[in-house]
């Protein structure tokens, strides 16, 4: 074995979850050499009379189309791995006001049909349940209304990637493929995630924070009512969320009964659904192996810890037995849409069903924007409290 190199880039993290070691490691040496980030450390050449780089260290390798981000590691770059790579695409609902009932494939013909397709009734009978953090019903069944649009049914896998090019070319933008039943209109269901963040500074800028969120806790409601959070009560010296929602209800009565001196201003903002924007859509390459009883994830991510946690946790209470789960965290440039993101989720499902070979899942450009994280839109009622005095008058 080589001798390991614990950078910041490079680093090996083991630990035992829910009964499965779980290795958070490099990608060994052979898929390190085909990345660009094997030369992240080549001196820069510098332009003295600009005081600028002369180019990018990263700018050669992209513009000539060579290995840089973790979308473009094959099986056939990691050591050990089998050299055959399979790849996968999921059919979503393109529709969320009827049920889903089901998908015909008839448009692929007979040459194109997938080798494997894998529902939700495959998960059951493997034991398979996602972490809880994404919810219920990541494959859809049938009967039920799409929880949003794009809501997965079912991914096929192909162990060849012409056929999987162009299955994937005929089926994309086709209404038929996917079935619904009665119109039901949208579902009416709590909010993904409901919190509240309050702060009170110190008597002085230099002081500690009186309460923050920050320093002691966010603040989540007690329970839903009507799809409405219902919050805890306030108290100035109890629990940490009774805290903070007595700081915010001294907040509510300062700009509700403000002070001669005090200007409230009050406005409405209205915000628009947003759309991540990384350079590099989501994806995840898979490979269990059954005779060791190890998988193995290659996948762009800022929290290898959390991918590694949850993943553990799928697998450890599946039918398919694994004992080593190895993550290989890889380079990407996201803004922020690879943290809680779900692909290396279902990356995991893929090849648990492909029998024993590595499966690649990466959304195209389409997908990414239909199934990334998205920032949901906002409408904002904002107020803020200034002093009018003079500073002279404020001593």
């Amino acid at each position: 074995m080589g001798k390991l190199d614990l950078s910041r880039r490079s680093f090996l993290k083991a630990s035992v979850l829910a009964g499965v070691s779980v290795y958070i490691a490099p990608m060994g040496s052979r898929a390190f050499a085909a990345l660009f980030e094997e030369k992240i450390l080549t001196p820069v050449q510098w332009d003295a009379a600009n005081g600028q780089a002369k180019f990018r260290i990263d700018g050669i390798a992209k513009v000539t189309g060579s290995k840089v981000f973790a979308r473009d590691i094959r099986a056939a770059d990691m050591p050990h791995w089998p050299q055959q790579q399979s790849h996968a695409l999921i059919l979503r609902t393109m529709l969320a006001d009827r049920a889903y009932e089901d998908f015909d494939l008839s448009l692929l013909g007979d040459e194109l049909q997938p080798d494997r397709v894998v529902t939700v009734a495959d998960l059951a009978r493997g034991g398979i349940v996602f972490p809880a953090f994404y919810g219920d019903d990541m494959l859809l069944p049938a009967g039920k209304t799409p929880a949003y649009l794009g809501h997965a049914v079912a991914i096929l896998i192909y162990h060849d990637f012409a056929r999987f090019r162009f299955a994937k070319d005929k089926l994309k933008f086709q209404d038929q493929v996917i079935r619904y039943g009665a119109q039901t209109g949208p579902l009416e269901r709590d909010p993904w995630g409901t919190f509240r963040f309050v702060r009170v500074g110190g008597k002085t800028p230099y002081d500690d924070d009186t309460f923050s969120s920050l320093k002691d806790a966010p603040i989540f409601p007690s329970m839903m009512r009507k799809h409405q959070p219902v919050w805890p009560d306030g108290a100035e010296h109890d629990k940490l969320d009774e805290q903070g929602m007595f700081h915010a209800g001294q907040i509510q009565q300062e700009l509700d009964h403000p002070s001669a001196d005090t200007l409230v201003l009050a406005r409405e903002y209205n915000t628009q659904s947003v759309d991540t924007a990384a350079l590099k859509p989501d994806k995840a390459n898979c490979w269990y192996d059954a005779a060791t009883q190890s998988l193995h994830i290659v996948v762009p991510t800022q929290a290898p810890s959390e991918v590694g946690e949850n993943a553990a946790e799928m697998v450890a209470k599946c039918a398919f037995p694994v004992k080593k789960l190895f993550v290989h965290p890889c380079y990407k440039v996201s803004y922020g849409s690879k943290d809680h993101f779900n692909v290396p989720f279902y990356g995991l499902v893929c090849t648990m069903y492909s029998d024993g070979r590595p499966v690649r899942l990466a959304n195209d450009r389409y997908e990414q924007f239909q199934t990334a994280l998205k920032r949901h839109a906002f409408r904002i009622n904002y107020r803020i409290a200034v002093d009018k005095r003079p500073a002279c008058c404020k001593r």
